[in-house]
């Protein structure tokens, strides 16, 4: 049970556990306290592949889901918002999905399974009133191309994990004009988007989708010999994790 110091009195006695949030303790029966959880503690275990294609464990730090999912705006954030829980568990994606829902009060919907299934997707978009998906960039195209119906009343829809296609993004956005496509990118210690960008008609024009500025309480840097670059030079973009570091090919802007 969870409750405050001002109204313990109302739950005491009452045989059950209860989570005193304002003392950040744990009394069980009046005996015993539980550490209290810092920001630095493992919150849960994800699995990524990185650079590497072998599956390897982080364990994400509880200010890592704090900083991702609180105080945010990339997405909807709310309680008439409605978010499709289909990434396999073990893929960092699958926090937005859940955590991004219940830190709000908001609807999350369980796809049944262990990985997603286009056929299913589109069903529940539909039958359930969904207005968040996250997707791979591999599985937001072939649901653009063989089950359209998957983005029917949708509000934001993310891709992510590869490179998105312009090409996919434009075919979606003319079926659904109101639809508003993210691009997202983050590794997994970062517990999901590290950057975003929300894509304008302008980018529809390009070869490639831009993969945003840091979102809030964030920060990238863009480097070339470890030193951060001047606007419209090419550099690595880097990104620090609890002393870990990695990179891709940008431009400053």
């Amino acid at each position: 049970m969870v409750s405050r110091v001002g109204l313990r009195g109302a739950v005491d006695g009452a045989g059950v556990a209860v989570v005193v949030v304002d003392e950040l303790v744990v009394s069980v029966g009046g005996r015993g306290l539980l550490p209290v959880v810092g920001s630095e503690d493992v919150a849960c275990v994800m699995f990524t592949s990185g650079s590497t294609g072998r599956p390897k464990g982080v364990a994400a730090p509880h200010r890592a889901l704090v900083g991702t999912y609180l105080g945010q705006d990339y997405a909807g954030f709310g309680p008439g918002e409605v978010f499709l829980q289909c990434s396999p568990v073990s893929w960092d994606g699958f926090a937005l999905e859940l955590f991004g829902a219940l830190l709000h009060g908001a609807v999350c919907v369980l796809q049944p399974g262990q990985s997603p299934q286009p056929e299913v997707i589109e069903s529940l978009v539909l039958e359930q009133g969904v207005t968040m998906l996250q997707l791979s960039a591999s599985l937001f195209n072939y649901l653009v191309d063989e089950h359209p119906g998957a983005f029917e009343g949708v509000r934001v829809a993310f891709t992510g994990g590869e490179s998105g296609s312009v090409a996919h993004v434009a075919k979606v956005l003319a079926l659904y004009p109101g639809l508003r496509v993210g691009n997202g990118y983050g590794p997994a210690e970062s517990m999901g988007f590290t950057t975003c960008h929300a894509v304008a008609e302008a980018d529809l024009a390009g070869v490639a989708l831009p993969v945003g500025r840091a979102v809030a309480h964030k920060r990238v840097y863009v480097l070339e010999g470890l030193r951060v670059v001047p606007v419209g030079v090419m550099g690595r973009f880097m990104l620090r994790v609890r002393g870990w570091r990695m990179g891709i090919r940008v431009v400053r802007v």
